[in-house]
């Protein structure tokens, strides 16, 4: 009673519950602003200056919009127009937000590009709608009947859900044929973190409906301080960014190991010879290192990996696409007049945009 009277006295018009409802709005624009300065800032560059997350400026842009929208919630909590806005937001965007992330990363990663005709479709009627809706919590004057907006929220909204479960469904299509870490192929789809990230996206949806459809600013506060403490997870998820390295998905720990014996290291080496250059399998242009484990060497991966990064300096993937390149050179001087797409087939690589890719990377220049 006493806390309720002081926010009475130092702010005419609003209680307790309103003033949680705007520390709510407040913590989640702090940690959504958080994360969009540090995604913008941690760049994570590699030699060549690429970066393994695609979407990260994406991401930074949309974790950007909660502080430019939801600020009527901080300023103005006793509304019902402003309590009604982050409900209206989080099912208007979050969907819509989450396949936007989605394709950017893993539709660049496969090189499919049909999502951006459909999403500058719909960001049209979501952009409309919020923006309505932040003028009627600023002004606290109704752009349209109550019953006509929440009907509307609720159509683009479910459309944007429908959206987001069809790139979401897209996602496990392209993860459903590889059940292995680590690929020589460069559009391989990175499994791990997309396993990570594609249930994001469920609770998004769950929250968000969820304020939505019960319409009470508790829950819907008790939504934005969930949501906030995701943004803390999500950012700890993506900090350690899976970088362009020649294998993206190795992480071969090199500290406080002992030596392999010398014994090890000769056995291990002759056996990623023998598999690889005399039985010729990096001509498989989808060769993962547990092939190499299963059908042709006897020890570990941790070992395999060390041996490669520590014995022979590269990782699986330099290792198999320079043989790759090393094939394709020799069929261009044993066949001149041979098609280039012909003996790139013939080389391993899947692709001539994958050829070119390792050229720059491991050939020379």
């Amino acid at each position: 009673m006493v806390f309720r009277s002081l926010i009475r006295t130092f702010v005419p018009g609003m209680d307790s519950f309103d003033y949680i409802f705007g520390l709510a709005a407040l913590a989640y624009i702090v940690t959504s602003t958080m994360f969009a300065a540090v995604r913008w800032w941690h760049t994570c560059p590699t030699a060549d200056k690429g970066y393994a997350y695609p979407d990260r400026r994406m991401q930074a842009l949309l974790y950007l919009v909660p502080a430019v929208v939801l600020a009527p919630c901080v300023a103005f909590p006793m509304r019902p127009s402003a309590q009604a806005l982050a409900a209206h937001y989080f099912v208007l965007c979050h969907s819509f937000f989450c396949a936007l992330l989605l394709m950017t990363y893993f539709g660049q990663v496969k090189g499919w590009q049909q999502w951006k005709p459909w999403s500058v479709a719909l960001a049209v009627p979501v952009g409309v709608m919020v923006a309505a809706k932040t003028v009627e919590a600023w002004t606290d004057v109704a752009v349209m009947p109550e019953r006509m907006g929440w009907w509307l929220t609720a159509t683009v909204g479910a459309v944007c859900l429908r959206y987001c479960l069809g790139t979401m469904h897209r996602v496990w299509l392209w993860m459903k044929p590889l059940s292995e870490d680590y690929y020589s192929n460069p559009d391989d789809l990175p499994l791990e973190y997309a396993r990570q990230v594609l249930p994001i996206p469920v609770v998004h949806g769950v929250a968000a409906w969820t304020a939505f459809l019960i319409g009470n600013a508790t829950v819907t506060a008790v939504v934005m301080v969930l949501l906030s403490v995701f943004n803390v997870w999500f950012l700890i998820l993506v900090l350690p960014a899976h970088r362009h390295r020649e294998d993206p998905m190795a992480e071969v720990p090199r500290s406080a190991q002992k030596p392999l014996p010398r014994e090890t290291v000769s056995r291990i080496r002759q056996q990623l010879q023998q598999y690889m250059e005399t039985e010729e399998h990096f001509l498989d242009p989808h060769l993962t290192l547990s092939d190499v484990l299963a059908g042709g060497c006897t020890y570990n991966r941790s070992y395999v990996s060390r041996v490669l990064n520590e014995e022979m300096g590269c990782t699986f993937s330099a290792y198999v696409n320079r043989l790759r390149l090393q094939r394709a050179d020799d069929l261009r001087r044993q066949e001149p007049q041979a098609p280039i797409g012909d003996i790139i087939d013939r080389s391993g690589f899947d692709s001539p945009s994958n050829y070119y890719k390792a050229k720059r990377k491991y050939g020379e220049e």
